[in-house]
């Protein structure tokens, strides 16, 4: 079964107003995908910064035999 688009010049109202609710309903679902979401991407994103962190200071220590 396929939506009929709400723009379609012989949509009727009772079609307007059910591609209204899916895009509510749709949008309240992403939201909620986000925030379960948000807590585990932050902690991972710390992660990765210390990481890179820590990693760019031990490569910035000079190669012996270079800068002769």
């Amino acid at each position: 079964m396929k939506l009929k688009s709400y723009l379609a010049p012989d949509a009727t109202p009772a079609d307007k107003r059910l591609a209204v609710l899916c895009l509510r309903c749709q949008s309240l679902l992403y939201l909620r995908l986000f925030k379960l979401r948000k807590d585990s991407a932050l902690k991972y994103s710390k992660t990765l910064t210390e990481h890179l962190k820590n990693s760019l200071s031990n490569t910035q220590a000079p190669s012996p035999g270079i800068g002769k």
